[in-house]
């Protein structure tokens, strides 16, 4: 299901939601992230926070994931907004962010979305008050995705990604993950084909992906759904972003 918004107009929200306690508590935090937002922005992002909750509480028949287009002229604030955007669902939901322009010199944006996921979920660990116990299990689980992540990369290309995301919050741990994995680069690509390899890290990429969202819903840390959100994907190759879409659509 494909929903088309755009930046100067809204289209009937029949599946927004209330908002709850909780989240009428959240108005100040919410406040601050929007506080430069000339243009007042801000209403439309509730309006879509409260479209995706409803169409996630109550989903049309024989939908699951639904794609939300934003459009825009050039230089109308559409980065802007998705940034904004995203600080906002992150306060309750799993958000990864997917700058597609960035990313391009890398082949393979399963990568990208798989480090985007597994830092957007890390990245709260520390201010998030969980127990020892829940933080380390969530951390065991993201890094078999990181794992799954470095299999499906070149280490120059997973450097290149840890560098310039914004990894340098998460623990050195998880940084040396490459080195412990390498040797399953080639060991896979020898064994399998491209095409049964493939087939094999989308399974394991799901599998894996199932466990981390149980494990960071487990104490209230997130609530569903996981929001994926992608900028820039007109300023990228055109090939790239075929494959970016495809990938998100898998």
């Amino acid at each position: 299901m494909f929903q088309y918004f755009q930046l100067v107009q809204i289209i009937d929200f029949r599946y927004c939601e209330t908002k709850s306690d909780r989240e009428v508590g959240m108005d100040g935090e919410i406040d601050r992230i929007w506080e430069d937002d000339l243009f007042e922005r801000a209403k439309l992002a509730r309006k879509m926070e409260a479209y995706i909750k409803g169409r996630f509480i109550h989903p049309a028949p024989g939908s699951g994931a639904f794609t939300i287009g934003v459009d825009g002229q050039y230089g109308i604030g559409k980065s802007f907004f998705l940034k904004r955007l995203r600080q906002q669902l992150s306060i309750n939901h799993p958000v990864a962010f997917v700058d597609a322009w960035a990313d391009d010199t890398a082949d393979d944006p399963l990568t990208a979305i798989i480090i985007s996921i597994t830092e957007s979920v890390l990245g709260k660990l520390p201010d998030a008050g969980v127990t020892d116990q829940l933080s380390e299990k969530i951390k065991n689980r993201a890094t078999d995705l990181i794992k799954l992540g470095i299999r499906v990369s070149t280490r120059a290309v997973m450097a290149k990604i840890l560098t310039e995301g914004g990894w340098d919050q998460i623990s050195d741990t998880i940084n040396t993950l490459a080195d412990e994995t390498a040797e399953m680069i080639g060991k896979d690509t020898i064994e399998d084909s491209p095409l049964v390899l493939r087939r094999k890290l989308i399974s394991q990429f799901h599998e894996k992906l199932e466990a981390l969202l149980e494990a960071i819903t487990e104490d209230g840390l997130f609530t569903l759904p996981l929001i994926l959100i992608i900028d820039e994907l007109d300023r990228c190759r055109p090939t790239y972003a075929i494959k970016l879409l495809e990938e998100t659509k898998h």
